[in-house]
């Protein structure tokens, strides 16, 4: 389920807008960005069957949302890499 929910952020604007290009993930819970991200990103999704091909229309039974909020942890040494 999380791989899904993950896929689904991936298809939001505001991935697109702020990290797409910018990092890569486990499709779990470690993401890593090339650059810092400037705040504290939440991206709500909501959670539907994959065989769908998009959201529910307004006014479908309500589908559960999950909220993806991001957080900076810390800086990644790449030192070692450069030799």
């Amino acid at each position: 389920m999380k791989r899904r929910i993950i896929q689904l952020a991936e298809d939001t604007l505001l991935w697109q807008s702020n990290l797409e290009g910018y990092v890569v993930h486990d499709h779990s819970s470690k993401l890593v960005a090339c650059q810092r991200l400037s705040e504290t990103l939440t991206i709500t999704v909501p959670l539907y069957p994959e065989e769908n091909k998009r959201p529910p229309a307004p006014g479908s039974p309500p589908v559960p949302e999950y909220a993806l909020t991001f957080d900076f942890v810390r800086d990644l040494e790449t030192d070692s890499l450069e030799r």
